[in-house]
């Protein structure tokens, strides 16, 4: 009887661990641990491979620097706005340079005014 007991035990906190990590809220928790640990210079694949694919991507090109890709990553759900609810993660060359709305922002305001921007923010996946 106490094995019965502690089988189950364990399947529901397996099934409750399973849940919270594909809800969004687990999800975006588990991205904002990750992300704390990345350093900057890591490669664009192990990123994917330790968060997954991004759930936006915004390619700019700014002059002077080239081609920036940002990919936004889920860690929160307060449905306020991008910023509250998305970190950037910055990359040049498929390498992570910076992470964080700061240097977003730095590089929006560097682009050139006169439409030599490209710009495009798609969404690649949600789960809600």
């Amino acid at each position: 009887m106490k094995y019965i007991i502690l089988v189950l035990c364990l399947f529901a906190a397996c099934s409750k661990a399973y849940v919270v990590q594909n809800t969004l809220e687990g999800r975006a928790a588990e991205n904002l641990k990750k992300i704390a640990l990345l350093k900057t210079g890591t490669r664009v694949k192990k990123i994917e491979k330790l968060l997954g694919p991004p759930d936006k991507v915004d390619h700019v090109f700014v002059n002077g620097t080239g081609m920036v890709d940002f990919y936004f990553y889920r860690t929160g759900v307060t449905n306020k706005s991008v910023e509250d609810d998305f970190t950037p993660l910055v990359f040049k060359d498929g390498q992570l340079l910076v992470m964080g709305w700061p240097f977003y922002r730095m590089m929006k305001v560097a682009q050139n005014p006169h439409n030599s921007v490209i710009s495009k923010l798609t969404i690649n996946h949600t789960q809600e």
